[in-house]
């Protein structure tokens, strides 16, 4: 029992929200629906008024209609008007507008029963009024008319009877006929109540299939905006990878071109250039800071170039020197052993010791005066083996700055590997991109299976998505290959960047070796200046004392032991000098040989210096030899 009535509870409640407040009718419905009420109700104002005007038995019908004065017909009609018009004020709400509406229309069957003295007949537009105002889906305007016939009915009545019913039992009984009639009307309101309960179930199964259907076609245009990202995403895939094939060819032609210079380079040539000019900005810095360390490396090589034809010029010269100081050595050498000789023999020979002292004498101040030269020429070479080992060493920074330039550019060479195998990491997710675009086409093709014939052209387009990432998994895979090849390329130039770096090393090694010579060079003529000094006090002393055996000759009998004891230390000192000339010749033909292999190992290499004295060279080697008297050659 409880549960019936909470089931006519709940009935009674769902009825209830049933009844439609007029929320549920769209604007542009409303005007519609309201201004057929109103046309409708507006088009009953002529025939009301004609209607009121005549009287008697009218000839169509047979109906005999009452006299009706003309202020009733026109007040009648100035109402109806005033009505009608308030009802499209649109100042007035919705519900108001309706309401007057509903007002109006009741109105015209009021009038048309009060003009034609009661008929039944024209007790049928209060029915054709209920069904109009009905559709405002309104229980407002509803209640307004259903309330206006219940009243009308029973107030006019009692008041006039003529104006609502036109027979005896109801001009007896105005207010049971006019329940009679009110019954009638909520009967037909019952049955407006049902038909707009199943309106309202009706317009929420629809409004759920379309909600149903709004979300299918919301779910389709996500599908469909889906497919189109996933071509616009594999198009876009295509063209990149589009891109990265031509960046890959323009990045091998310019790696090609690299090659062939660096490799020109590697083989002595360095008056090759990277052509810095190029799209690619890693390999334009690379070029730029190659171009740079050739330069420096090239500025060294003419440099040190320069040098070892110094330092054979000068290794040539102290050669020279050491020669004639040699000459001189064995000079002295006979001279001092001709000194003992003669101090030997001074008792036997007293009669030739002012000769002997004169010869003597001069002969001293010759070889003071070739010490005094070969003191300048060992000084002068001193200061050329000091000036050689600060170029060396110059030479040995620029060496290590060329080392260092080799670094950077193998950094960058590096660098560019890398950003090689990123772009080989973005085509591996471009590749799984392309698979799962693939898995995707699939999915939607099996979605589009299952559709059936609706998913058609469903299919036709996960095919084309499917055969899109086919083709892209396809270029991705030519790409990760090529890329593979860029990157073997670039392998091979960081190879060739540290074989330079080694030759530069080994170049690095034979200038230090250079500047250990020319410090053994430095050492060997510091010692030659030594024993040119030496000599040079030696002849001094002999000078001194050849002035006084010359002065005191009376006393060269006492002094002749003296003179040996010196022309003894003297043969001694020149043997001596004898053995460091020796030695020092021995060292310059050494750093002669090692500045000539210097030269050798360094003409290895092209620079624009040397090609320039070779066509200059060339020029004056091919130009014809002025004739001696001025005149033309003879050909």
């Amino acid at each position: 029992m409880a549960k019936n009535g909470t089931a006519v509870q709940n009935r009674l409640v769902e009825f209830m929200s049933n009844i439609p407040d007029g929320s549920r009718v769209p604007e542009e419905s409303f005007s519609s629906r309201h201004r057929i009420v109103i046309f409708f109700a507006g088009l009953f104002v002529p025939v009301i008024f004609l209607l009121s005007r005549m009287s008697g038995v009218e000839s169509v019908t047979g109906a005999e209609l009452p006299t009706v004065p003309l202020s009733h017909s026109l007040i009648g009609v100035g109402v109806l008007i005033g009505l009608l018009l308030a009802a499209i004020l649109p100042t007035l709400p919705r519900r108001g507008r309706a309401a007057m509406a509903s007002f109006a229309f009741m109105t015209d069957a009021a009038l048309l029963a009060y003009f034609t003295g009661g008929f039944i007949e024209a007790h049928f537009v209060y029915f054709i009024g209920v069904g109009y105002v009905a559709l405002y889906e309104d229980w407002v305007p509803f209640a307004v008319a259903i309330g206006y016939v219940a009243g009308q009915h029973s107030i006019f009545g009692l008041i006039e009877w003529f104006s609502v019913y036109n027979h005896q039992a109801a001009m007896a009984n105005p207010v049971v006929w006019g329940g009679i009639h009110a019954v009638g009307v909520t009967l037909l309101s019952l049955a407006i109540l049902f038909h707009w309960q199943s309106l309202a179930t009706a317009r929420d199964d629809v409004e759920s299939q379309m909600n149903e259907v709004e979300q299918a076609r919301a779910e389709i245009e996500q599908a469909r905006a889906d497919i189109q990202a996933e071509k616009e995403r594999a198009e876009e895939q295509r063209q990149r990878g589009d891109q990265i094939a031509q960046l890959k060819e323009e990045l091998e032609l310019i790696a090609a071109e690299f090659e062939t210079t660096i490799t020109a380079c590697g083989d002595g040539d360095l008056t090759q250039r990277l052509d810095d000019d190029v799209d690619s900005e890693p390999m334009a810095d690379i070029a730029a800071s190659f171009n740079e360390m050739i330069d420096e490396w090239e500025q060294t090589v003419v440099e040190i170039q320069s040098f070892a034809e110094d330092v054979a010029d000068s290794s040539r010269e102290a050669a020279t020197n050491t020669e004639d100081i040699e000459a001189a050595g064995a000079d002295i050498a006979a001279s001092t052993e001709d000194i003992s000789h003669r101090a030997e023999r001074q008792n036997e020979q007293l009669s030739q010791v002012a000769d002997e002292v004169s010869d003597m004498s001069a002969t001293i101040e010759e070889i003071a005066s070739s010490s005094e030269e070969v003191s300048a020429t060992t000084a002068t070479a001193a200061e050329r083996g000091k000036a050689g080992s600060r170029s060396a060493s110059e030479a040995i920074d620029e060496v290590r700055e060329i080392e260092s330039q080799t670094a950077v550019v193998t950094d960058q060479v590096e660098t560019l590997s890398d950003k090689v195998a990123e772009i080989n990491e973005i085509v591996s997710l471009i590749s799984d991109i392309a698979e799962q675009t693939n898995m995707l086409a699939l999915n939607a093709s099996i979605e589009a299976a299952r559709a059936g014939e609706a998913g058609d052209g469903f299919a036709v387009v996960a095919d084309e998505v499917k055969s899109l990432a086919e083709e892209t998994e396809a270029a991705t895979e030519q790409i990760e290959s090529q890329i593979h090849d860029v990157q073997s390329v670039t392998d091979e130039t960081v190879t060739d960047m540290e074989q330079m770096v080694e030759r530069v090393t080994r170049g690095s090694e034979t200038i230090e070796e250079t500047i250990d010579l020319f410090d053994e060079i430095a050492d060997a003529v510091n010692e030659a200046e030594t024993g040119v000094t030496e000599i040079s006090n030696a002849t001094d002393d002999q000078a001194a004392s050849s002035e006084e055996i010359a002065a005191m000759v009376d006393e060269v009998t006492e002094m002749s032991d003296k003179a040996a004891i010196e022309a003894s230390n003297a043969s001694t000192a020149t043997e001596e000098q004898s053995s460091a000339l020796t030695k020092a010749a021995t060292q310059v033909d050494e750093i002669s040989a090692r500045a000539a292999d210097l030269h050798e190992q360094v003409a290895q290499f092209d620079t624009r210096t040397t090609q320039q004295e070779m066509s200059v060279a060339a020029t004056q080697a091919s130009s014809p030899p002025a004739a001696a008297d001025g005149g033309e050659n003879i050909k």
